[in-house]
């Protein structure tokens, strides 16, 4: 259902017809709106995935952006609106909303001690400047999350991830200098940790520590940690 919040009226009703919970993701100008899914199932197992777009204003379903290779766990757009963020276990693809089309993925490199979990592409936001985004796993399972240069399209450091925890979430500061993570560990005592993000200190912290100048590769090693 679309909502005039103004009117507490339904503007639409679009039909959707899935049996798991829709990721939405409604763009900045409030005229998109996008909801992941799975579009193609073959022996109780989803093996195509899919984003639909809608006109918010007429209700009409415009666009189709197949891309996944199993149902879409979260969708996002970026702060500008011109980049949809869509996940699922193979990755993360972005769309160019220009075209349409796919703009490349982001992914964890198989040199990443933590790259045979895909958790961490579970939920999907951007920080408010469009530089970064942060993906991270989903309620019932242990916390872990990357954090992502929206504009080499890498990782900024390793994946984070908390052990012998039940779920947790991240969310990043309105001036996107800080990411706030939040854990529930099975030990019953949980953790609020504040870190620093800001690119420079992070560059500067890591040449300190090292007492010379770091190529960008040398800085991103475990930087997290």
């Amino acid at each position: 259902m679309l909502w005039n919040v103004a009117k507490r009226s339904v503007l639409h009703a679009l039909a959707y017809h899935t049996n798991d919970p829709l990721p939405i993701a409604l763009s900045p100008d409030a005229t998109l709106l996008a909801a992941g899914g799975c579009a193609q199932v073959k022996n109780g197992s989803c093996t195509q995935g899919q984003v639909l777009l809608w006109n918010v204003l007429s209700g009409n379903r415009i666009g189709q952006l197949p891309g996944h290779l199993s149902t879409v766990w979260d969708v996002a757009f970026s702060p500008g609106g011109e980049i949809l963020a869509s996940s699922s276990y193979d990755g993360i693809e972005l769309w160019n909303m220009t075209t349409r089309q796919s703009s490349g993925w982001l992914t964890i490199s198989a040199n990443d001690p933590n790259n045979s979990y895909t958790g961490y592409y579970g939920n999907i936001l951007f920080s408010s400047n469009g530089k970064m985004a942060a993906s991270y796993s989903s309620p019932g399972t242990n916390l872990s999350f990357v954090l992502w240069d929206m504009t080499q399209r890498e990782p900024l450091a390793h994946v984070f991830n908390e052990q012998h925890s039940f779920q947790g979430s991240v969310a990043f500061s309105p001036n996107s200098q800080q990411l706030v993570s939040v854990v529930d560990h099975s030990s019953g005592v949980d953790s609020i940790i504040m870190w620093d993000i800001a690119i420079q200190s992070w560059q500067n912290h890591a040449c300190t520590i090292a007492n010379r100048n770091l190529t960008r590769e040398a800085r991103r090693v475990d930087t997290i940690h």
